[in-house]
């Protein structure tokens, strides 16, 4: 008797894993696969070299994708350009975007300012960029967004820009595309300067 409840709780538990490994009971997380890190961590070494300005200057970066304010329009981005027709691919690389940046190891010893040291210097009506000065050697920070990849993760988009004070500063949204050894830049979708 109690063999075949323990056989039967062993089928049940069984097929609940093939149910949710098929329909994929984990769609909520926002854990990047193996995939997305791979070529995560290639892209930013290739920015690394393409926009080595962005990256060499500043002591920080900013681990939010709220700072800078920019036009980055993530459904206009992943329909228009990366055409992203699978709504859980979509859902996905929306909540890795919106995450906190998650390539900081591949930014050699840059100072990490997170979101909750922004809400921390609004909360305490601490000035911005008199703190900013101090705190980053005078270097401004370095603002870099999680990689939206397609489907095939073979193009992304991704936003860099650099802010070295209240009126300083510059930044593009670039889309790249995989050539199947490295990450070309096709094309520039916006830019801004102040």
């Amino acid at each position: 008797m109690f063999k075949n409840v323990f056989l039967n709780k062993l089928f049940y538990l069984f097929a609940l894993v093939v149910l949710c490994s098929i329909l994929g009971c984990n769609e909520k997380s926002t854990k990047p696969n193996n995939l997305y890190y791979e070529k995560g961590q290639s892209l930013f070494d290739q920015l690394k070299i393409d926009y080595s300005n962005y990256f060499n200057e500043p002591a920080c970066i900013i681990s939010s994708n709220k700072f800078p304010p920019s036009d980055f329009d993530f459904q206009t981005i992943a329909s228009l350009h990366l055409k992203i027709k699978n709504t859980k691919h979509l859902a996905f690389q929306e909540k890795m975007y919106f995450s906190a940046f998650l390539f900081e190891s591949s930014l050699n010893n840059k100072i990490i300012i997170t979101q909750k040291k922004l809400d921390s210097l609004e909360n305490n009506k601490v000035p911005f960029f008199k703190w900013l000065d101090d705190y980053c050697n005078n270097t401004g920070y370095l603002s870099v967004s999680n990689p939206v990849f397609n489907e095939k993760y073979n193009q992304v988009i991704v936003k860099i820009g650099v802010v070295c004070g209240p009126l300083c500063g510059s930044g593009v949204t670039v889309y790249y595309y995989w050539n199947g050894k490295k990450w070309i830049e096709k094309e520039v979708l916006g830019f801004w300067v102040s």
